[in-house]
């Protein structure tokens, strides 16, 4: 792979070189690519989402030894494919409401987890290069994940939300 793909898949496609809220960025374009596969029917079903979480994650963890060598940091913080990875494994299973209702959800409860790292995010980055950058998100979409879909079996049976 050329340089320039690997610095383009490691920042995904330059959203993480905001000069802030890299994180949030990276998220957004994460949120922009499942909009565009939800669009063209390659996300609108579980084994669809699980799919990509799989490819991105497997994308992931070379593309983030790579960056940890290009950019000599631990966790480079132009680094965005583990954002990718996150938020789609934050959406698997999602039933609740318009699509783009879920993906709102789904995009703040992952920023919520994945900035606050519960137990085990903090000790998954300690993890050897892309391992690292890769497992406390992922781990931060399964808290996200879990929220989500507890509201959505909340207001299954309570009908809270006038959005479902």
């Amino acid at each position: 792979m050329g340089e320039w793909l690997l610095r383009a898949l490691a920042t995904g496609f330059g959203s993480g070189c905001a000069p802030r809220g890299r994180g949030t960025i990276g998220t957004l374009g994460a949120a922009a690519l499942f909009a565009l596969a939800f669009a063209v029917g390659a996300a609108t079903e579980v084994w669809m989402i699980a799919a990509w979480t799989l490819g991105l994650s497997l994308l992931s963890v070379p593309v983030g030894h790579w960056a940890v060598r290009y950019y000599a940091l631990k966790d480079p913080p132009w680094f965005v494919l583990d954002e990718f990875a996150g938020l789609f494994a934050t959406m698997i299973g999602w039933s609740w409401g318009p699509w783009w209702f879920g993906l709102f959800a789904g995009f703040v409860a992952f920023r919520f987890f994945d900035i606050v790292k519960p137990p085990p995010c903090r000790r998954l980055e300690q993890l050897p290069g892309g391992w690292g950058i890769l497992m406390d998100d992922l781990m931060a979409a399964v808290y996200a994940n879990l929220v989500c879909q507890a509201a959505a079996w909340s207001d299954a049976r309570w009908h809270w939300c006038p959005l479902t």
